[in-house]
This record gives C-alpha cells, sequence and structure tokens, in this order.
C-alpha cells in the first residue's frame, strides 16, 4: 500500500496530480524550472535498451514505502546503482529515435505498476528537482504524484501522451481497459496531458503557471499532434472522454489555444470545441486580454482560428448553443477581428450543409452580423444576386442591404459580384431603396452606381427622395451627383419632374406636424436652388402659388431662419 502525506496507508488515495496546487510558500516559479538537458551526444539504440531494463529491476517493483524510510531506500539504491537516475531521466528524450528496438522493452516497463511507478517518480525528481526532488520546499508535490500513480489517475497512456510516446500511446489507447478509457471526474485526461506536454508536471492546474509560459516556443508540441487528433477522435467515439466544465473545462480550451497558436493547427480548438468543450470559456478567452496577448504574429492563423470557429457557430449540427451562448461567441469574434489588424475572414470553404446556409444567411441579415455574412460569402451556395430570403418585394440581396443601411453587407455583396442594375419586382435598382447617405455615397462613389436608374414609372432617385420628403439623401445628391442636370430634368410616365413630386409633397404636408413640413420646406429650398424644373400648374394652382403657400408654412415664429440653418448646414456637408 501507498504511504499517503499524513503517514496512513489506505487502499484507494484521493488526491491527484491535477487537482491540487502547489502550497504557494513553496512554489517554484515556473521561469526557473529548466528539464534536464540530455547527453551532448546522441545515445545508441542499445545505451536506450540498457536505461529501460536497468529500470525493470527486479529491485524496483515495489510499492513505495513511508515518505522518509523511501527516501532513505531510494539513496541507498542509488549509490549502488548512480545509472538509474540517469536512465530514468533520458530514455524518453531518445526512445522514439530508436523505437523498433527499444519499444517492446518501453511497453514492459508500462506492464510492470511498480516498475512503472518508480520510474515517473524518478523521472520527476531528476527532471524537476526544484519541484520534486529531496531539496525542494515542499513535499507535497512528489507525495501528490506518489498518490495518482498508486490510483492509476495518473497511467502510462497519461504520460505517454504527456511525453509524446507517440508509438506506445496509440497503442495504450486501443486497449479495451485502457486507463481512462471511461473518463473520471477528478483525474486529467489524456488529452489534457498531451495538450499540456511535459508542464503537466510543472504547471498542472494552475492559471497562474500556464500563463507564465503559454506564449513560449515548445517544438514538441508537433510531435505530439498525432496523438491530439487520435484522442479528438477517440472523444467523438465515446472512447475516451475530456474535460468540457468546471476548472479544467476552461483550462482544456485554454491549452487547445495554445497549442492551435504554437503549432499552426487551427483546427485543433475548434474540434476540442465541437467535442463538448467550454463555450463560455472560449468567448471569454476571445473577449480577454489572452487572445490579443498570446495571438501569433501571423494574422492569417488569427483569422483561421477565429473563422474555424465561426464554421461551428453557422452549423447547428456541428455545435448546438443556446441562442445567448451563439450570439456572445458570434459578437466575440467579431470584436476579435475588429482588434486584431491584419486579421480577415478566411476563404476556405464554409463546411456547412445547404439548409444550414440558407438559415445562416437569413440569421446573419436577421442579426446584421457581418462577419457570418462575409464567411458565408465563401459557401458554394452563395450567389450574389439571389433573391433575399427576408428582404422586401423579391428583391435581391443587394436590394436587402441597401434598403436596410447594412452597408458593409452591400460592398461585400457587390465586391461578390451583386449586379447594381438587378431590378425587383417594381423595376427598382438596389440604389433606389437607398435610405442613408453612408449606403449611398458607398454605391455611388466605390462602385459606380447609376443614379439615372429609373423604376417601372420613370421615376429616379431624385423622385424618390423628392416625393418622400427625404433631407439628407437629397442633400447629397445635390452636391455630388454628376448627372444631377439630367436627372432634374427626368420625367415619370405621368410627366413629373422632382421638383413636381416635391411641390405635391409640399401641399400635402400643409397639414402635417412641423418636423414634416420643415423637410418639405427644406426640400423645395434645395431643388430651388438647383434651378429645378417644374411644371407651369401643380393640383389646380400656379406652381408659384403652390411654392409660395409651402414656404410659407415654416412651422412657429423663428423656425424658419432655423430651417435655412439646418439647410445651409446639410449643404455644406454634402459639398464636404
Amino acid at each position: 500500500m501507498a504511504e499517503t502525506k499524513n503517514g496512513e496507508r489506505e487502499p484507494r488515495l484521493e488526491s491527484n496530480l491535477v487537482n491540487h496546487d502547489f502550497d504557494p510558500r513553496s512554489a517554484v516559479p515556473t521561469s526557473e524550472i529548466r528539464p534536464a538537458e540530455p547527453p551532448a551526444e546522441r545515445p545508441s539504440a542499445n545505451i536506450v535498451a540498457a536505461w529501460l531494463r536497468i529500470l525493470l529491476d527486479p529491485a524496483m517493483n515495489r510499492e513505495p514505502e513511508e515518505f522518509y524510510l523511501e527516501r532513505n531506500l531510494l539513496r541507498q539504491y542509488r549509490e549502488a546503482h548512480p545509472e538509474y537516475s540517469t536512465a530514468a531521466r533520458c530514455w524518453p528524450l531518445h526512445a522514439l529515435q530508436h523505437w523498433d528496438t527499444v519499444g517492446h522493452i518501453v511497453k514492459q516497463l508500462f506492464a510492470c505498476q511498480f516498475n512503472f511507478m518508480q520510474w515517473a517518480l524518478e523521472y520527476a525528481r531528476e527532471t524537476y528537482p526544484e519541484i520534486y526532488g529531496p531539496q525542494s520546499p515542499s513535499n507535497d508535490a512528489i507525495l501528490d504524484l506518489t498518490d495518482v500513480l498508486y490510483d492509476g489517475t495518473f497511467s502510462p497512456l497519461h504520460i505517454s501522451a504527456a511525453l509524446g510516446l507517440e508509438p506506445a500511446c496509440l497503442e495504450l489507447m486501443e486497449k479495451p481497459e485502457a486507463p481512462g478509457v471511461m473518463f473520471r471526474e477528478r483525474a486529467a485526461s489524456p488529452l489534457f496531458c498531451s495538450l499540456a506536454g511535459p508542464q503537466i508536471f510543472t504547471c498542472r492546474m494552475s492559471m497562474e503557471k500556464w500563463h507564465q509560459v503559454i506564449h513560449r516556443q515548445y517544438p514538441e508540441l508537433q510531435s505530439r499532434l498525432p496523438v491530439i487528433r487520435k484522442l479528438l477522435e477517440l472523444h467523438r467515439q465515446k472512447r475516451i472522454l475530456y474535460e468540457s466544465t468546471g476548472r479544467k473545462g476552461r483550462l482544456l480550451m485554454f491549452l487547445a489555444f495554445r497549442a492551435t497558436v504554437l503549432t499552426g493547427d487551427y483546427s485543433l480548438l475548434k474540434f476540442v470545441l465541437q467535442g463538448g468543450g467550454d463555450v463560455r470559456a472560449v468567448i471569454d478567452l476571445i473577449n480577454d486580454d489572452e487572445f490579443s496577448y498570446y495571438q501569433p504574429a501571423d494574422s492569417t492563423i488569427t483569422s483561421k482560428i477565429l473563422s474555424s470557429i465561426l464554421d461551428l457557430v453557422l452549423a447547428p449540427s456541428k455545435l448546438n448553443l443556446v441562442e445567448r451562448d451563439r450570439q456572445a461567441l458570434i459578437d466575440a469574434i467579431q470584436d476579435a477581428f475588429l482588434l486584431n489588424a491584419g486579421a480577415r475572414v478566411t476563404s476556405g470553404q464554409v463546411d456547412i450543409t445547404d439548409a444550414e446556409f440558407q438559415e445562416a444567411l437569413k440569421d446573419a441579415f436577421l442579426d446584421d452580423s457581418i462577419i457570418c455574412f462575409r464567411r458565408l460569402i465563401h459557401h458554394p451556395s452563395f450567389d450574389p444576386d439571389a433573391v433575399s430570403p427576408t428582404g422586401p418585394g423579391n428583391g435581391t440581396l443587394l436590394h436587402h442591404a441597401v434598403c436596410d443601411g447594412l452597408v458593409e453587407f452591400a460592398d461585400a455583396i457587390v465586391e461578390a459580384g451583386g449586379n447594381l442594375d438587378a431590378r425587383d419586382h417594381m423595376g427598382r435598382t438596389p440604389l433606389l431603396l437607398c435610405n442613408d447617405t453612408e449606403t449611398l455615397a458607398m454605391l455611388v462613389k466605390e462602385h459606380g452606381a447609376k443614379t439615372t436608374a429609373v423604376d417601372h414609372e420613370g421615376r429616379n432617385i431624385w423622385h424618390y427622395a423628392a416625393s418622400t420628403n427625404d433631407v439628407p439623401i437629397l442633400m447629397w445628391l445635390a452636391g455630388h451627383d454628376s448627372c444631377k442636370l439630367e436627372n432634374l430634368k427626368a420625367t415619370t410616365k405621368q410627366d413629373a419632374t422632382p421638383m413636381d413630386l416635391a411641390m405635391r409633397s409640399g401641399l400635402e404636408s400643409l397639414d402635417a406636424n412641423d418636423k414634416t413640413r420643415l423637410d418639405a420646406t427644406i426640400v423645395l429650398q434645395v431643388l430651388l436652388s438647383n434651378d429645378a424644373p417644374h411644371a407651369e400648374e401643380v393640383d389646380g394652382m400656379s406652381a408659384e402659388v403652390a411654392i409660395s403657400k409651402i414656404l410659407k408654412s415654416q412651422p412657429r415664429p423663428g423656425t424658419e431662419s432655423q430651417g435655412l440653418s439646418i439647410m445651409g448646414n446639410l449643404l455644406r456637408d454634402s459639398f464636404a
């Protein structure tokens, strides 16, 4: 029976390696921890095999004794076998190079419970003496390690995953009785160990310690990728599970992000999340300073990480989220793209079904989520001239975006090939549905949309602005429309110019509220100042009388000067 910290013998010990942090009084700064250096010359296969046979000494196939008795026994054994410590420390560094020769001996070591246990303890003492060695400030770490090795919660599978012993790890995974198949809540999963690597011995479950090493380069992470991927596959098969909630679940997502950044394999974080990882942890990770601080220098990796997570959000079949978490994750991703210069939504194909695409497209418009829309553009089913699923009058996606003032949507659609001359059921181009000057300026100035386009009734954008008393649109057109004179002279099928429609609208506004009368007055003044042509009569009265009545309808004394002031400001803005 193994000895506990209290000197009591128990049939099953309850502590474990990853559930206890170091005593703050005895903690050694992670920056001062240095793994033992390997021999200067690469050892041969025979030397590595000899090291492993030393560790299989029958004298060490025994259960650890009470702590201080065990320490004395080890001292005596080391004096008699000085090569034992070197063998324990060094064979993991070179076993993979000579696996064909030494692999079967490694399996023997892992199969002998107490030889394996004695080796793991010696490996920790020799590799990280500041934590586990005789001179460490506290004995807690070595006692905790003894406990978890004894009760099997830190098994050969866990250690081979941490040390990147791929052949041993892959074989242990396939055993029906493999430790960790039925994941125990109080233990670290094999995936956790493979993501953590050797740092599982030093950082364990301390987020503070992981912060100290998260940004360092660990080349061995790349060599552990096959093991990590295999463990993710086995999780999907519900054979070897990993942490999904609580403190360990959050730290697992942190480690998955670290591995994704350091290896450039942007799918790791995606697959961990898809397998049931802590969604809130990912949201917090992206929102917090950690993401911007630890993100890779190459913005394309950041883009791929964010885009791969976004793909999951777009596919309910792969990541079923409650609406609150779905929206929070989208917002976090969108903010991260805005904050990280150079990061762009990737152009790779979006891996969602056609049905999910249609639903996601509708949600993107309803939620005003430009980041989702930019990603959906790369789906094979995306058609920039498709009829909008939620927009008005059988218009295209561009009609919908322009009508709702979604300027970034409209810009992205045109960039993707959207037709600026597409017509809805009334013959209107997207420009004719414009309700704000930002979208109008983008369409005309950046993409060359035609202001001379007319609908089935012959109305151009000036007609629309004049008839609806849309002061900002009319002011922008007055300052920027290169076809202004042509558009002011244009007549509808009822022979009405923009000025004619403005007078009719002005007369209708006489009995309306102050705001409507003021807007009608400003519209008329703008058109008059641009010498807009008009008919001799309107609604049975001369144009001069109609104009006079409208201008005299200025609401309240003093409002006329207010209206003129507003018009002056708008003119300055329009011509700026």
